[in-house]
């Protein structure tokens, strides 16, 4: 069973009337809750430690960081909709895994994909 935690800092205030600086205000958030995250997992070296998962859900993702792997922990990002997925306490290392792995393959093809 996986375990999710609230984002360590205060979710960032976005203006949905200029949407190319709330991305770059929610990348900067996102940066800075992977950078804690490397800082305090209890599996710092492992190479998934500060990855993004993205769970589609309604009419955008559930945002998560990978905390640590064995257990698995993750982060949740408030941001966009504040969207949550009902499946995240159920993803499994392996499975965890190949989402990460696949999202950095859609980003070496589609490198200006959120």
């Amino acid at each position: 069973m996986t375990k999710i935690f609230a984002a360590p800092f205060e979710k960032p205030v976005c203006s949905f009337r200029d949407m190319k600086k709330s991305r770059e205000i929610e990348k900067e958030f996102i940066e800075k809750v992977q950078e804690f995250s490397t800082i305090g997992s209890k599996t710092p070296n492992d190479k998934y430690v500060g990855k993004t998962i993205k769970f589609p859900h309604a009419d955008g993702y559930a945002v998560y960081v990978v905390l640590s792997t064995k257990p698995l922990e993750l982060i949740h990002l408030p941001i966009g909709d504040s969207w949550d997925s009902p499946y995240a306490d159920l993803l499994t290392r392996k499975r965890m895994m190949e989402m990460v792995d696949s999202d950095e393959k859609m980003n070496e093809l589609f490198p200006s994909r959120f």
